[in-house]
């Protein structure tokens, strides 16, 4: 079985057309609502999803750590994730998870940072993917060109492998950085993105500093003999939500 995981906040507007389109190329989609306070979860599951509902927003990381255990659950041999504001084109999912199906890769990265989209990315999101990218790749003999990117596929071994300290934006970045630590294999799939309409509810600076804080704070964490809580890690450095 193939599992398409959503994490979604107050995506009532794209949420329909990204269930739909997933469901061609996959067996079972999975949305995890956030605390939306719109109709995202009564939409998605209209549309076929199977729906995992957080009472208040909880952020990306937690979002995804319910994904997986409910991808776990329904006997994924893979998942792929995306995200639910129609930024990644559910068409890519196919080239996303080859590498996985084909047993060359336990995650396939989505890049989308390249020649064909760059016309369509506003400056200040290349700019600052550049910056998070550096980060997350500083001393790592096996780079990623884009480590901020949530379409991604995951075997069912990185998935049960995989450890998310992280609850915000930053997950996706720390989620590489563990993968690398554990030595699983990482290959990377071209794939289109489309920014109609900002959708983020953190403005630039707050979306940057939450993933430079959680590319730090798991440098620390993995750093250190006797790891330290998450809330330690950031009781000085209260991570925004979405």
């Amino acid at each position: 079985m193939i599992v398409a995981c959503i994490p979604a906040f107050n995506e009532e507007k794209a949420i329909a057309g990204v269930v739909r389109k997933a469901r061609r190329f996959v067996d079972t989609v999975v949305v995890c609502d956030d605390g939306s306070s719109d109709n995202t979860a009564a939409i998605a599951e209209s549309f076929g999803a199977i729906i995992v509902k957080h009472s208040r927003n909880m952020g990306k990381g937690t979002a995804l750590v319910n994904l997986f255990e409910t991808s776990r659950k329904l006997g994924a041999k893979a998942i792929v994730t995306l995200d639910g504001d129609g930024q990644h084109d559910p068409s890519d999912i196919p080239n996303v998870l080859r590498p996985v199906l084909e047993g060359s890769a336990d995650i396939s990265v989505g890049v989308r940072f390249n020649g064909n989209n760059q016309e369509f990315i506003p400056s200040y999101r290349t700019i600052g993917n550049r910056l998070v990218t550096i980060l997350a790749n500083f001393g790592s003999d096996s780079p990623v060109s884009d480590t901020t990117c949530g379409f991604r596929a995951y075997s069912r071994r990185a998935v049960e492998g995989i450890r998310i300290f992280t609850r915000g934006m930053g997950v996706d970045s720390q989620i590489l950085m563990d993968a690398r630590r554990k030595r699983f294999r990482i290959k990377e799939a071209q794939v289109s993105v489309r920014y109609g309409a900002d959708t983020s509810t953190l403005n630039p600076v707050q979306h940057f500093m939450e993933l430079v804080t959680a590319i730090v704070s798991y440098r620390v964490r993995t750093a250190l003999p006797r790891p330290l809580p998450f809330e330690i890690l950031t009781r000085h450095h209260r991570i925004p939500r979405r």
